[in-house]
């Protein structure tokens, strides 16, 4: 139990500090803290039989009669149950680096009183609908789910346009984006070693997700930012936090 304890520990400090402020490398250390949450999901159950019965965690998915609107055009929908919040962002709203075409992005984002950006969902609609794009994040399927089985739950979901032309519709697990951004990214392995785990099916899509941002954070960085908050803040009840 006291390695469960210190990898809390680790993780909540990662988050705390990522949450305030926005650099690549910290981005990067949030990933790999999160990889052990990964490796955790079959340990857990072992030190608490109750464990699979603890439903305390949120994921949606978009609905699918609003996707038919969008299925001949690239696009991204993330959901973050009751928001994320950040202090990292630099207060730009959007961009994407290839923000000269004409597309459609949105989400309910807000600032707070202490200058905090809250984030509940993200949209991307490339090129530009006219109907139906701005409605890609409503109405979603919320679930409770223990903490397994929402490590395997979507987490994003992007309609990619792959290198033959056509569009795959890519859901992408909690999981997957963590151990793919550690994989990736530079995080958990270095590219310099070609011998790496470098070819997955969920790499370009997540390569794509790194092209967008707001208020200067790459939106994989809320996604991420997220699944920390989320398993900082249901711990104590996951597991029998102590001083350490």
């Amino acid at each position: 139990m006291q390695r469960v304890l210190v990898q809390y520990e680790r993780l909540r400090r990662h988050y705390e500090h990522t949450e305030k402020t926005y650099d690549y490398a910290s981005f990067l250390d949030l990933s790999h803290a999160l990889r052990i949450w990964t490796e955790l999901k079959t340990v857990l159950p072992r030190i608490d039989k109750t464990f699979t019965s603890k439903m305390l965690f949120k994921s949606a998915v978009p609905n699918r009669k609003i996707l038919r609107a969008c299925s001949k055009v690239e696009y991204i929908v993330a959901f973050m149950p009751d928001g994320v919040i950040s202090h990292a962002s630099n207060g730009n709203l959007f961009s994407w680096q290839e923000n000269n075409k004409d597309f459609s992005v949105g989400g309910h984002i807000m600032r707070m009183g202490d200058g905090a950006l809250k984030m509940a969902d993200f949209y991307f609609c490339f090129p530009n609908l006219t109907d139906g794009a701005n409605g890609i994040s409503l109405h979603p399927k919320i679930s409770r789910l223990n903490f397994i089985q929402w490590l395997g739950a979507e987490i994003v979901r992007i309609n990619f346009r792959k290198k033959d032309g056509n569009l795959e519709v890519i859901s992408i697990p909690r999981e997957i984006l963590i151990k793919r951004v550690a994989n990736i990214l530079d995080a958990s392995h270095t590219s310099l070693e070609k011998s790496g785990d470098f070819d997955n099916r969920f790499d370009e899509p997540i390569k794509f997700l790194m092209a967008f941002s707001c208020g200067g954070c790459p939106i994989p960085y809320f996604l991420l930012l997220k699944v920390a908050q989320d398993i900082v803040e249901h711990g104590p009840k996951l597991i029998p936090i102590r001083n350490l």
